[in-house]
């Protein structure tokens, strides 16, 4: 009997040390995980609140426009030439609020963005959804190129493990919407493939792309004194996006580089490098700062909704 007894006990302590030694394990791969993530967005966010980013806004907006479909679709629907301001308030909401949002936050921006979307549809020569998955991710991946560049433009390039996490944690730009986190390149080597694919085989600019593109750089709908700033920055801004687009890409734009647009952008690098990273962090942040402010002044005032009900 007591070695039976004694058998028993070792059976039973074996079956719990087992299963102790599993579910730790879960635990603690989870936990890691979550740290993994953690860190991501704590990285994430380390890029995206820097003001310079948005700088590569103009770069992203032509790229995504370059895919037929959403060149399209925008052209079908866009108000940048009446409606420049609100267009670039809401787009920047959208992403500092994916990013810096609590829940309540990014639910309705969501649902303010699913609505917009939802008219974005056309079946013809050139078919559009905004709600196709394959359009969102290509959407998601120029922010995330454009916005990086600028950040590594005058920050210098992001060592690799933190490039990666802040690769990975932009996939919420994606996932915030309608696109399976899977359809998210798996990681920065698989990006590269994916982003030089899209440039060289899906991308062709048409007529329509091409207006938006002359209503992006040419608004009537804006105050006049905020135009009178545009029209003397634009001289600027033209070379910085020539010199930053794809060549195959910037000449379907019929745009051309040349020694002055080099020489230009070259000065704004030059410039920002020397300059920016030593500005007052608040004021690096201050468009961020000021779009989730934007942000939760009109829910607060719509009921904790972005769109009236």
């Amino acid at each position: 009997m007591p070695d039976l007894e004694k058998m028993e006990m070792e059976k039973t302590l074996s079956t719990h040390t087992e299963d102790s030694f599993v579910i730790a394990i879960d635990k603690e791969e989870k936990a890691a995980n979550r740290v993994d993530f953690e860190l991501a967005m704590k990285d994430l966010k380390k890029v995206a609140r820097e003001g310079i980013t948005m700088a590569g806004g103009p770069v992203a907006i032509l790229l995504q426009i370059a895919h037929p479909a959403v060149g399209q679709g925008v052209a079908d629907h866009s108000t940048f030439n009446s409606r420049a301001i609100s267009r670039a308030q809401y787009t920047q909401m959208y992403i500092y609020t994916m990013i810096f949002g609590n829940e309540q936050e990014k639910a309705a921006v969501k649902a303010w963005v699913d609505g917009a979307h939802a008219r974005v549809v056309a079946d013809g020569k050139v078919a559009y959804n905004a709600t196709d998955p394959e359009l969102q991710l290509w959407v998601a991946t120029t922010i995330y190129a454009c916005m990086v560049a600028m950040y590594e433009l005058t920050h210098g390039p992001l060592p690799p493990a933190k490039a990666e996490r802040v690769y990975q944690a932009f996939s919420v730009m994606g996932t915030s919407l309608q696109m399976p986190r899977e359809m998210w390149p798996k990681d920065l080597r698989a990006f590269k493939v994916y982003w030089k694919d899209m440039i060289e085989n899906h991308l062709r600019v048409t007529p329509e792309a091409r207006g938006v593109y002359k209503d992006l750089f040419h608004p009537t709908g804006l105050p006049l004194w905020l135009r009178t700033i545009f029209v003397i920055v634009r001289p600027f801004l033209r070379p910085i996006v020539i010199e930053q687009l794809p060549p195959e890409i910037r000449e379907q734009f019929h745009m051309k580089s040349t020694k002055k647009t080099r020489a230009i952008a070259g000065l704004f690098i030059s410039g920002m490098t020397s300059i920016y990273p030593f500005i007052p962090l608040p004021i690096r942040q201050v468009q961020k700062t000021y779009n989730m402010r934007l942000l939760r002044k009109r829910m607060k005032k719509r009921g904790g909704q972005l769109v009236r009900q």
